[in-house]
Order: structure tokens, then C-alpha cells, then sequence
């Protein structure tokens, strides 16, 4: 399969659909096929959302799936870098190349939330004002979705996560990938949400506050808060960040506007992905060109 060849450059922009849709359609069709080798060659720039997503593509073929890498040398070493290559067969030896600073290696969950929100705290720390106590307070909200895609998703691969601060556009992206079930799913197996029709109205009640398809406790024996995508809602909507779901039928963009942007995926995604846009800077990011990605 061959990823790039309409767009080289992965915009990433939830809102307007300005996405790398080679990588969302391959990925969300991972029940119905999976690839024999993803052919990046032609690819510039890659997101974590579709980073985190090839990779659980990759870990659900068994990391057979052949990679073929970017000819495009800082794309190549940045995706080496994020540790992409691990998850597939490479179609060439790959070097190693330490992380960046910037960089939130991709890490492969299967139990617990990992160490990927408290790097996206350091990093936060670092480069943003956060008040006093805000730092833990948004690791335990990314860690509750994280739990999220680990527990309420039934995925068989777990859940992949990777971030990327981007110094020039002031922001830090973080994306959660599980290929589980769709949140829609999920919460009408509680019947007090099982009357819920639509993929819009399930996708909008699972991000108020103590929403949640999980009845009693979770697989940890610990209550389920349903605190986690509504915080992030909160945290974003107060102008500081980005926070866009796509899981099965729809996509859903949460800013700065009174109402969230929502949108239909025909391609239907088989699990849930969830992008968070952090503002490094209070307000919208400046316009990104080609040369400020890196």
C-alpha cells in the first residue's frame, strides 16, 4: 500500500479534514484487510495521530507488514527517531537514532497508561505557563484516556500512543490509538446510555463529565471516573488546546468555538483515536508552512 499519493505533507488539522486520509482508511479497514507493506517513500511529514495509528496496523499484522521508509532523509530519521520501525518488518536495516527532546516515542500499552503523559507534562512544564497543580492534573486526564482505549475498547492490540512538540508553531500534539471498539459502542453496553441512537449524540455524552460505559468497576478493580475526554474538553475549550475524536462513523473537533465541529466517516473507524493539541502559547497557533515542522 502506498501512503502519500496525493499529499506528502500530513497538515493534521482535525477541523477542516486537511488529514492524511492513505493512513486513516488503511488503518480503519483492519478487520476487512491488512496490508503487506506500507510504502511511505513518497511521504514528507507524518503526524503522531497517523504515526500511532500505522503502528497499531503494524502490531496487528503480527509486525509482518513490510515498512518502507521516506527517501525523504528528515522524514525518514524523525519516524526512526519516534521508534516507528519497530512495529514492522523494515523493507531496509533502519539506524538508531536517539530522541529529541521534542519527540514522544511511541510506546505500546497493553496494561497501564505508561509513561507517555508524563512527558507530555515535562515538556509542558518546560515550554508552557501551567498554574500551580495543573501539570498532575493533566497527566491523570490523559492517563484516564488512555485507560480508556486500554480497558473499555477490548483491543487486541492494545493501545499506541505518540506526541511531537513542534517549537516553531508553538504546540504539542499527543494521539491515543486502539483498534477496540467505538465509543459509541462501548457506551450504550451501559443501559443508562443504551437508549443513546446516534454516533453524534454518543460521541458528544462521552466527553460531560462521570459519562462512561463501564458499569461497576474495571478490569484493575478501580472505578471508572468518565472524567478523562471531559477535561481535556474543558482544558481546550478555555482556548489552550485541541481535542479531536474519530472513532467509528465520526469525527469530532472540540476548540475554542462555542460548538464543536462534527463530521461522518464513511470509512468507519474500528476503534478510537483521540488527538490532543496542546497551545504552547495561550490562543490559536500561527499558520504552519512547510519549513516551520520540524
Amino acid at each position: 500500500m502506498s501512503i502519500g499519493a496525493k499529499f506528502t505533507k500530513d497538515r493534521g488539522d482535525f477541523a477542516t479534514g486537511a488529514l492524511m486520509w492513505d493512513v486513516l482508511n488503511l488503518v480503519a479497514a483492519h478487520r476487512r484487510s491488512l496490508p503487506g507493506t506500507i510504502d511511505l517513500t513518497s511521504i514528507g511529514f507524518l503526524r503522531p495521530y497517523s504515526i500511532a495509528a500505522l503502528c497499531a496496523l503494524g502490531q496487528r499484522t503480527g509486525r509482518r507488514c513490510g515498512l518502507a521508509l521516506p527517501s525523504d532523509a528528515r522524514c525518514r530519521d524523525h519516524l526512526v527517531r519516534c521508534g516507528m520501525p519497530t512495529w514492522f518488518t523494515p523493507t531496509e536495516p533502519a539506524a538508531t537514532i536517539d530522541a529529541r527532546e521534542t519527540n514522544v516515542v511511541v510506546e505500546h500499552l497493553v496494561d497501564k497508561p505508561g509513561n507517555a503523559s508524563e512527558r507530555v507534562v515535562d515538556i509542558l512544564t518546560k515550554n508552557a505557563t501551567l498554574a500551580p497543580g495543573e501539570g498532575p492534573q493533566i497527566k491523570d486526564h490523559l492517563d484516564e484516556v488512555i485507560r480508556n482505549a486500554l480497558v473499555h475498547s477490548g483491543s487486541d492490540v492494545g493501545c499506541f500512543v505518540a506526541g511531537q512538540m513542534f517549537p516553531k508553531r508553538k504546540t504539542l500534539e499527543l494521539a491515543i490509538v486502539d483498534l477496540g471498539c467505538s465509543i459509541p459502542v462501548h457506551l450504550r453496553r451501559n443501559p443508562k446510555y443504551a437508549h443513546i441512537k446516534t454516533q453524534r449524540e454518543a460521541v458528544l455524552r462521552a466527553t460531560e463529565n462521570g459519562v462512561t460505559g463501564t458499569v461497576g468497576l474495571n478490569r484493575w478493580n478501580e472505578p471508572n471516573s468518565g472524567a478523562g475526554l471531559y477535561q481535556l474538553r474543558q482544558f481546550c475549550s478555555s482556548g489552550r488546546g485541541e481535542l479531536a475524536i474519530l472513532t467509528g462513523g465520526i469525527g469530532a473537533v472540540f476548540g475554542q468555538k462555542d460548538k464543536p465541529i462534527l463530521w461522518p466517516y464513511r470509512g468507519g473507524f474500528a476503534g478510537s483515536l483521540v488527538n490532543i493539541r496542546f497551545f504552547l502559547q495561550h490562543g490559536l497557533p500561527t499558520t504552519e508552512s512547510s519549513t516551520t515542522i520540524w
